[in-house]
Formats: C-alpha cells, structure tokens, sequence
C-alpha cells in the first residue's frame, strides 16, 4: 500500500475529511495530491499527520524509505508545488499565506540545492514584503536576489532583480538606490538587447524613483508602449505615463493616459495593480491640483482594495481620503479617517509616519498648532525608526514651519 492509500485509509479511520485534516497547516489541495499519489510528504508534514491521526509514530512510513535520489527529487516537487501555491495566494491578494508558503519553499530547498527556483523564490519573496508593507525586508531581499542574479551570469535575471530592488528601495525611501538600481536595469536591457517588455519594465522603474533623466526614459517609455501589445504591462506603461503627464501639468494627457490604463489592467492577469491602480489615480490628480473624478475613483479604489490583503493600501487610501476631505473643507472628517486607519497596530513604521504628517496637516488647518506640532513629531519618530530619513526631514520642516507660523501669529 503506498502512502497516499495509507493516509486515505487513517483519514477516513478517523471520520476527518481533507479539509479538516489539512487545518491551518496546509491545503486542501495539498492532502489530496498526497493522497493521489502526485506529492511526495516531507518529513515534518508525516509528523504532523501521524498527530493529527493520533497514529504511532512510523505508521504511514517513514522519509528515510526514500532513496536519497528519491528525497532529492521529492524535496524538489515539494518546493515547486510551494512555490506554484505562494504564487496563486499572491496573485489572489493572500499576502500572509503567501509568505509563508514561499518561506516553507526555500526552507524545502535548503537541503536540495537547486539555484533556480531558489531565484524564483527570492524574486516573489520582494515582492511579497512589499505588498505586505515590509519595505525594508524587501529591500534587504531584494539586494540579496541582485547579488544572487549576477552570481549565476543571467542578464535578463540581473535586469528583473534590478527593477525589484528600485521598485522596493523607493517604497522604503531610499531615491539614491531606487534611481540607479532602475539605471543599472535599464542600461542592462539595452546593451543586451533583452525583450521589449522588459526594458519598459525598467524604464517604467526608473521613471517612478524619479531618476535625473526621467525625462528621456519617459520618451523611451511612449515609444516602447506604442509597440506592446493591448497587455496589462501595456496598461502599467499608460499608467506611469499618465502620471508623468500630471506632474507636468498635462490634465488631459493624463486623463488620457489613465483611462488606457484603467482599460488594460485585468483582476485577473494582475490583481494587484488592478486593485491599487484608482488609489494612484486619485492621488496623482490630487497632487496635480485637479479634483475632477477623484471622488469617483477613491469609491472604486475602496471597493477594489477592500479584496486585497494589504493593510499599507489600505492605509494610504486614508491618507488621499483625507488629503480629498481637506480639499473639499471637511478636516473633520480627513481626521476621522487617519485616525481609523491608525487603528491598525500591525502598520510598518514608514505607513505610521505617512499616516501621522497627513494629521499634522489636517490639525495645522484647524488651528490647532499644539496637535499639529505633536502628531508631527510622532511622524518624525516613525520616519526615523524606518530609516526613510526625506520623509523625516520633511516631517521636522513641518515642526518648525509651524512654530515659525505659530510665532508670526503672537507677535
């Protein structure tokens, strides 16, 4: 009997179905693969059957009846199944799960050895971290992965490494890694003439960190859109385009570019984007003074992150909520939201800081100098703590811009 029709047998011996054999240890799926005979159990996880079972230990086999080839082969299947699983919880919006789904596979591959798919896991791991707020890790993973890339020789690993770590060294405030690491991506993808939708991929981070020639990656950026196909990463092109567009002060270029964009990006090939895209959007005509759809799009941003388990977008949707509010003369209720927001215990440091300037704000427009000086030290210290030492900088300008303020007033 092989192990798959033993753990069958214990299972339905002890009245469990696979959902509740599987618990919060592993899925469904997982079980039943097991049981079919197309999984090979991990040590740990025979362990925690037998428990589960209340079978003595050895009973549904043991890891060591395997050869070593076999262990081998079956360490490597079990990691690409983890791996294959971290990504569909990722892809979903499943950020925990899928931490920790991508952790138990590169715990897996410790004892295989195979660099491939430890590459994947590095890359999805960055991007993890950062759905998950958890800037600084990402950057430290991310670093980590470049280094990796470049060991084994690969120049299009290289260049993907290189976004990944500008796209998380600009979340975690760090513009001089973000700029030339996105450089490095970009010069990489043009020398070895790697695909189109990779180098607008890097262009696209270089742009975003704000790089001293966005200008002329911005027309690269149009010329290479133009020649993608009616793709989401099409649609990631019109999006950053569209805000290059606001920050000139280009409104309907902007629009423009952004109802594109809105048009390409798909639940389905990229939830993530497609969730955090009217967030952006709103954000971006914030910034440039138009307040024409914002209302609109904020609904659907809450709508959209309200599926994806991402306490930080949920958090700077407050933030744009209460920048809008004040816009519209209601810092009542732009406080009633940063306050909400600041609930969330779990919020990484930079995420807090943000949350706590846009009240400084809100305070400084009501008059209250004492409260506004207050929750903008508070920033200060987040800031500080996350190592984002612009964001802190500002944070202290806004101290003293405000005691200079208050100081004007009583004189």
């Amino acid at each position: 009997m092989s192990f798959g029709e033993r753990l069958k047998a214990a299972r339905k011996q002890a009245g469990l179905s696979q959902t509740e054999l599987a618990g919060n240890r592993c899925s469904v799926s997982y079980v039943s693969h097991l049981e079919s005979g197309r999984r090979t159990p991990t040590p740990d996880m025979l362990r925690y059957f037998e428990t589960e079972l209340n079978l003595e230990p050895g009973t549904l086999g043991s890891a060591s009846d395997l050869s070593g080839f076999g262990r081998r082969k079956a360490g490597e299947a079990e990691a690409v199944a983890l791996y294959s699983e971290a990504v569909l919880s990722w892809r979903q919006g499943s950020f925990g799960l899928a931490f920790e789904q991508a952790q138990d596979a590169r715990r897996q591959l410790s004892t295989v050895g195979r660099s491939d798919i430890t590459l994947l896991i590095g890359a999805l791991l960055v991007e993890i971290n950062i759905d998950l707020g958890h800037y600084r890790e990402a950057v430290a993973e991310a670093t980590a992965h470049l280094t990796a890339t470049r060991a084994v020789g690969s120049s299009l690993l290289e260049a993907r490494a290189g976004i990944l770590t500008s796209k998380a060294a600009r979340l975690d405030g760090d513009a001089r890694l973000a700029a030339s690491s996105a450089a490095d991506a970009v010069r990489l993808c043009q020398s070895a003439h790697l695909p189109m939708i990779v180098t607008a991929q890097a262009l696209m981070a270089a742009i975003s960190a704000g790089h001293d020639d966005a200008g002329a990656y911005a027309h690269e950026l149009e010329e290479s859109a133009a020649a993608l196909e009616e793709t989401p990463t099409r649609g990631l092109a019109e999006w950053v385009l569209g805000n290059v567009a606001w920050h000139s002060g280009d409104v309907e270029a902007g629009k423009a570019a952004h109802d594109r964009a809105n048009q390409l990006l798909s639940p389905t090939a990229d939830f993530r984007n497609w969730a955090r895209f009217p967030r952006v959007a709103a954000e971006e005509r914030l910034q440039a003074g138009c307040e024409d759809g914002v209302a609109e799009l904020l609904r659907e941003a809450k709508s959209r992150l309200d599926l994806l388990e991402s306490a930080d977008e949920l958090a700077t949707l407050a933030i744009v909520r209460a920048r809008f509010a004040r816009a519209q003369g209601h810092v009542d209720e732009a406080l009633d939201d940063i306050r909400a927001a600041l609930e969330d215990a779990d919020l990484p440091p930079s995420t807090q800081g943000r949350l706590y300037l846009a009240a400084a704000h809100a305070y400084g427009e009501q008059g209250d100098i004492t409260q506004a000086t207050a929750v903008a030290l508070q920033a200060a210290r987040r800031f500080t703590e996350a190592g984002d030492v612009n964001q802190a900088r500002t944070a202290w300008e806004f101290v003293d811009e405000t005691a200079q303020a208050a100081e004007q007033g009583n004189a």
